[in-house]
């Protein structure tokens, strides 16, 4: 069972960087190049929409038919980009994608909390948190192998057997879930609201300058609405212990914080050709570099039994990652030279393990702290919902950042590395309020 959820969110981290490697061929091939950011931006919408819609689809489907929809849409989505004549229509194929994506991604810890037993949920969360990082790795190696050949249209196709494929054979080997009523209600209010501003967000990186700041302080006032009308909500997108005096609103924030390393990703290889005149090729791997870090670091946390020692992993974790930051920070104040390149290299990958260590114990906690399996569902499936959000804010400003530094790569990279420290500092506090407020919380054995 492990082995589908795994690949569908393979699938869905992949896809991401796949298709940024195809993107100048399809550009060439079909124009659109006003469109370029677009094609990020609409996958990573409709994946939010669609991982909230989790709960309610799995509680009136069960597990097997969702996952199959799932898979179905991602393998249409992928068909349409396929045959695409024309950007607009590629556009299309994204949003169903995405709308696969999400679902496949909110299936995957859902069903994780519902089929496994709970010793089972550590080991389960490390191996989808993984794919994250094997998926950014894999993405840009097989996208640019297509797009050597000038095959773009066959990479999506190939990609479409895959996801069909995948959903037959989830209708046998996932675990039949019994159908709950109390599930089937679809937080439509809240799903507008946070889609909105997720929306919002990620529009923010790619609409004109003098828009940015509309778009961000919109995204801001939508999440600030969201939190509003879902604590007010019958029926929220978040479990309505979430609002309040226990720990879980403590373990959201926390996921949506430490996960925003991966931002990183987005300039990297931006920074490894003009600072370190690295080939596309070269410079796409340096920014793989903080998700092959995660990866590891994320199956070896799982080894990780006693619940006071999950404790201290969890805490490191940010802490790691704002060293890592620190590090990077101080290395553009040194000549360019392979060293410096090295040091990069490991200050990245020690900064994506950060990530890494403490990501598995914070969803497997998340996972614990509701009783009843509706809200269990409602909260596992908004654990790649938190780290989406959080990844959003972080890219807007990120965006900001960069561009602010422009006079110089290096002043560039060096104002991104402050806000991912500030933010992964913040992490840190967030990580320390749910333990404290919640002693019990490792008690729950990954």
């Amino acid at each position: 069972m492990i082995v589908v959820l795994a690949g569908g969110m393979l699938l869905q981290a992949m896809n991401i960087y796949l298709t940024s490697a195809l993107m100048p061929s399809i550009v060439t091939d079909i124009g659109g190049q006003n469109y370029y950011a677009w094609v990020t931006t609409v996958f990573i919408v409709a994946s939010v929409a669609a991982t909230m819609a989790v709960p309610a689809v799995l509680g009136r489907l069960g597990s097997r038919a969702s996952y199959l929809i799932a898979a179905g849409a991602f393998g249409i989505g992928s068909a349409i980009a396929a045959a695409a004549p024309t950007m607009e229509l590629l556009l299309v194929g994204r949003l169903v994608q995405g709308v696969g994506g999400g679902m496949l991604s909110g299936l995957a810890f859902a069903l994780i909390r519902s089929a496994l037993p709970e010793q089972a949920w550590g080991k389960g969360t490390a191996i989808i948190s993984a794919m994250f990082g094997i998926g950014t790795l894999a993405g840009p190696t097989i996208g640019g192998a297509f797009a050597q050949f000038d095959a773009w249209r066959l990479a999506f196709g190939v990609i479409a057997v895959v996801a069909i494929g995948l959903g037959i054979a989830a209708t046998s080997i996932l675990p039949r879930s019994p159908r709950s009523e109390t599930a089937t209600r679809l937080p439509w209010s809240s799903l507008v609201v946070l889609t909105a501003a997720v929306a919002a967000l990620s529009v923010a990186g790619v609409v004109p300058g003098g828009w940015f700041w509309v778009a961000v302080i919109v995204g801001a006032a939508l999440l600030i609405a969201f939190v509003a009308v879902d604590r007010a909500a019958r029926s929220g997108v978040l479990p309505s212990i979430t609002y309040g005096a226990g720990t879980l609103k403590w373990l959201y924030i926390a996921l949506a914080l430490t996960t925003t390393v991966t931002v990183s990703e987005a300039f990297t290889p931006l920074f490894g050709q003009r600072i370190f005149t690295l080939v596309p090729f070269a410079a796409g791997f340096l920014g793989a570099t903080v998700s092959a870090g995660w990866s590891v670091a994320a199956l070896a946390s799982a080894r990780v039994k006693h619940p006071r020692a999950q404790q201290r992993v969890a805490l490191a974790g940010p802490a790691i990652t704002t060293v890592a930051m620190l590090v990077l920070i101080l290395l553009q104040f040194v000549p360019v030279t392979p060293w410096a390149l090295t040091g990069w290299v490991v200050a990245l990958v020690v900064a994506g393990a950060g990530t890494g260590l403490s990501n598995p114990h914070l969803s497997v906690w998340v996972m614990s702290s509701v009783p009843n399996d509706a809200d269990g569902a409602k909260a596992a499936a908004a654990i790649p919902v938190a780290s989406l959000i959080g990844q959003a804010v972080v890219a807007a400003l990120g965006g900001t950042v960069v561009n602010a530094g422009s006079s110089s790569y290096s002043h560039a990279a060096s104002n991104l590395f402050i806000l991912l420290g500030a933010v992964a500092l913040l992490g840190l506090f967030a990580v320390r309020a749910s333990t404290r407020r919640q002693p019990q919380l490792g008690s729950h054995h990954g």
